[in-house]
């Protein structure tokens, strides 16, 4: 297992990730199981928010506590081959920033899970990345934005957490259905 817990802007997130010998669901979900313990040690506070990434051979997760809500994604570079439709996902903006598909949908696939509600009605042009500045938007600028932390890891992989405070009133509604 790698483990790592980060700080970032006043909130504290636990990574780790755990190798599978499967991409089974049971093996799927022993990792969960295992990643989850570990977390929890890792933070030493009670989990209010969790998320899971599955690779073919790996189980990345994410978690922290409250007033934070987040989402985490890992995604490969060999997923975004030539055929890939580039324009139908990202803005030309994000696509200058010199980060790799790969590490762009990773935010992406973050922002939704850590609103709780996927690409369910939401085009991922819904979603602008600015992560030159740390920062991502859903819609429009108006909302409140949410921090992104990203990074490479071994294999060509790109790792993101995408977070934000449930605590401000005006942050509610991009947690999902999360309110104190």
């Amino acid at each position: 297992m790698a483990f790592r817990v980060i700080v970032e802007d006043g909130s504290i997130f636990a990574i780790a990730s755990l190798r599978r010998a499967a991409d089974t669901p049971v093996a799927r979900s022993s990792a969960k199981g295992s990643l989850l313990r570990e977390l929890q040690c890792m933070l030493e506070q009670e989990i209010t928010a969790v998320s899971f990434s599955h690779l073919p051979e790996e189980t990345w997760a994410a978690a922290t506590a409250a007033p934070w809500c987040l989402g985490m994604d890992a995604a490969h570079d060999s997923e975004f081959g030539p055929d890939f439709p580039l324009g139908k996902v990202f803005h030309p903006r994000e696509l200058a920033t010199g980060h790799p598909p790969a590490a762009l949908w990773a935010m992406k696939e973050a922002v939704v899970k850590a609103r709780g509600c996927g690409f369910d009605g939401l085009n991922p042009l819904d979603i602008t990345l600015r992560p030159d500045l740390g920062l991502a938007w859903i819609c429009d600028r108006e909302n409140p934005p949410f921090h992104i932390w990203s990074r490479r890891q071994e294999g060509n992989i790109w790792i993101a957490v995408v977070y934000a405070s449930f605590e401000k009133k005006e942050n509610r509604s991009l947690c999902g259905n999360k309110t104190r």
